[in-house]
């Protein structure tokens, strides 16, 4: 029968999409989105319960219960909430440039201000964008039930998301060597080739093509 990640995802992405689309941040401005999440964060890079609770207040925004339940499961045992995976969350399902986008996500792992990040804090950059979009968008699909085709198509990019975060990562260093300034960042993610994954969506059509890769 095969396993679902090799078949024609079209059908799942509808699905995951149409889920993705609960969130609030499609109609609001990337750098707005940004500024807020900056303006929330406590120093050691979480946001409180409190705080997150403030940032929906102030886009004027009351979720549905399944993205609440969805954003419960970044919550940590003292009830504060990630910064960098939230934020990268927003960031990319905002509306902005894909330039701007990059700029972005780039600053919250350049903690040293240095314009470059070395190749351990790239792939965790990757890692996330990756981890964000196979294991904690599907959360908001209700059809995501065990043994449904699905769920099965995302076990199959599970299986399949660590070969193809080492090889994303090879191709940012392939020019750069051990590490990659901000300006070289943008140029490849904002490629003609590279330019999806900045998508979910776009992020899991990789990681598909990985595992249909691996059969032939």
């Amino acid at each position: 029968m095969g396993c679902a990640c090799s078949r024609d995802g079209s059908d799942y992405e509808d699905k995951l999409l149409e889920a993705e689309d609960l969130l609030p941040y499609g109609s609001f401005d990337t750098r707005h989105i940004w500024n807020l999440h900056v303006k929330l964060a406590k120093k050691d890079h979480s946001f409180s319960s409190e705080k997150w609770s403030k940032l929906f207040k102030e886009i004027n925004c009351k979720y549905p219960e399944r993205c609440e339940r969805f954003f419960d499961s970044f919550k940590s045992a003292d009830e504060t909430y990630p910064v960098r995976p939230l934020t990268v969350l927003a960031i990319m399902k905002s509306n902005g440039s894909p330039h701007e986008k990059c700029e972005l996500i780039f600053g919250l792992f350049d903690t040293d201000g240095s314009k470059t990040i070395d190749k351990t804090v790239l792939q965790d950059l990757i890692t996330m964008m990756f981890e964000l979009s196979v294991d904690k968008l599907p959360l908001l699909c209700s059809s995501m039930q065990p043994d449904s085709d699905i769920f099965n198509y995302i076990t199959g990019l599970k299986e399949n998301k660590p070969k193809t975060i080492i090889e994303v990562t090879k191709k940012f260093l392939k020019s750069s060597g051990k590490s990659i300034t901000d300006a070289e960042f943008q140029t490849f993610m904002c490629s003609e080739e590279n330019q999806s994954l900045l998508t979910f969506t776009g992020i899991r059509k990789k990681i598909q093509q990985t595992g249909l890769s691996k059969m032939t």
